[in-house]
């Protein structure tokens, strides 16, 4: 079975849910950050190619590296999700270059409980862990700050993954959601949106506040035969 679809798998080996208990989460806010990286075109069931391709682009990995330095030095505890193992390895390397602390968790990562609680404490103020091990229980009550890096379209895991910030403590700050938003080609937009929309049903679902607009406005280019106008992609 597919790891997105645990949640089905226990309710058919335990039961259905009969009661929900119900514990203190904070409201976010979110804003999208725009990247102004091309989703190009790729191939019918080629969702890996297009992933990889964002995971190695060094101009959007800076981007997202120099938005972490830029939020942990205004005090926030960030944790950072994707789907592959050297791009977690890469940008924890890359912000602890520009001297802020920050520790990959991935798959094969031992003696994880130790990592955990270095963020606990304020040691560790950046963490880029895989996905699948952020949809687990796990409690970091300083993590006010989660950096979504690449789309996803699972509401029920994403739910998980951006909960992690949520747990309230005194004096905590508003969480806020970070959305790094690709700008995509034509012929695969409806795939890029598509995934975007299951993420924003989500925050609207909480109630969180979103900043800004997930994709920006397209221009109005004047035609060189006449006053009509018509939308174009920037």
């Amino acid at each position: 079975f597919k790891l997105s679809e645990l949640h089905v798998v226990i309710e058919n080996i335990i039961g259905p849910v009969v009661t929900e208990g119900h514990s203190e989460q904070m409201k976010c806010v979110v804003n999208y950050v725009h990247t102004d990286v091309e989703v190009e075109k790729f191939p019918r069931n080629g969702w890996a190619v297009m992933i990889k391709r964002l995971v190695t682009n060094e101009a959007r990995n800076q981007l997202i590296v120099d938005e972490a330095v830029s939020d942990a030095n205004d005090g926030r505890h960030i944790l950072i999700t994707t789907d592959r193992v050297a791009h977690a390895k890469g940008l924890a390397a890359a912000i602890n270059a520009e001297g802020v602390t920050s520790i990959p968790v991935t798959g094969d990562t031992t003696a994880r409980d130790k990592l955990w609680d270095r963020a606990r404490s304020g040691e560790v103020q950046v963490v880029v862990a895989m996905r699948r091990i952020t949809r687990l229980g796990i409690d970091v009550p300083l993590w006010d700050c989660f950096y979504n890096v690449l789309p996803t379209s699972d509401p029920y895991n994403y739910y998980q993954e951006l909960s992690r910030i949520r747990t309230p403590y005194e004096g905590k700050p508003m969480p806020l959601i970070k959305d790094f938003i690709d700008d995509p080609d034509p012929e695969v937009r409806a795939a890029i949106i598509g995934t975007m929309v299951k993420r924003n049903q989500v925050y609207l679902e909480q109630g969180f506040e979103v900043t800004n607009a997930a994709f920006k406005p397209r221009k109005q280019k004047r035609l060189a035969w006449g006053r009509r106008t018509r939308k174009v992609e920037e």
